[in-house]
């Protein structure tokens, strides 16, 4: 599982169709593939759903790098949150990684949500060069850890300390020595980040991914 957050264009071409064909079944499956052969099939002579997948995949693979990036401490401390929203289920992480209600939670190698911010679809999962990826949503994300946090009635929006000098200066933050995080803390800095993503990730219109 990933020990980092990046929002910025999606991460290489290895995972371009991948995404393609999600966000088509996405459009397909919330109707907008008839609303865009309504409005543009008569003037278009390419499919106008293909045009609009083609469009959105050209921008995810444009404009900067990163413009977010979010430190989510080590795998160990992924594998804590997992662990708690599981027990807030009621299950077991190994269970949950099949039912869990939260679909867009961060359960394997590889996840990639997308900014399809009126698009409500569940992810998939799919191996990319051998790696387990989650495709979801970035909106998905933010209802899930939204119900989480509801759940959980413990604050977990509650930003711990130093966290907002993460996002705004990874160097400085890094220069600083931080003690451990108690489990508590841990848990707030993870929910955090991953909804800090979600939400940076929607308003830059760059998918959100995490990788080792």
């Amino acid at each position: 599982m990933g020990t980092s957050l990046i929002v910025g264009h999606l991460p290489d071409e290895s995972t371009v169709a991948f995404v393609s064909n999600f966000v088509t079944n996405a459009f397909v499956s919330v109707g907008v593939e008839q609303s865009l052969q309504s409005f543009l099939g008569r003037i278009l002579s390419k499919s106008p759903l293909d045009q609009k997948v083609n469009s959105l995949i050209l921008e995810w693979k444009a404009g900067p790098a990163e413009v977010g990036y979010l430190d989510t401490l080590n795998e160990a401390s992924v594998v804590t949150f997992l662990e708690f929203t599981a027990k807030l289920e009621g299950t077991s992480s190994e269970e949950a990684i099949q039912n869990s209600k939260w679909k867009n939670l961060p359960y394997w190698l590889q996840s990639i949500w997308l900014p399809l911010e009126s698009i409500k679809v569940d992810p998939v999962v799919v191996e990319i060069e051998g790696m387990p990826t989650l495709i979801g949503t970035a909106t998905g994300l933010v209802n899930d850890l939204e119900a989480i946090a509801v759940a959980a009635k413990i604050g977990l929006q509650k930003k711990p300390s130093n966290f907002d000098l993460m996002l705004s200066d990874p160097k400085a933050f890094y220069a600083l020595e931080v003690a451990d995080l108690d489990e508590q803390t841990t848990l707030r800095w993870l929910w955090n980040s991953y909804y800090e993503g979600a939400k940076l990730s929607l308003l830059h219109n760059r998918p959100l991914w995490s990788g080792g």
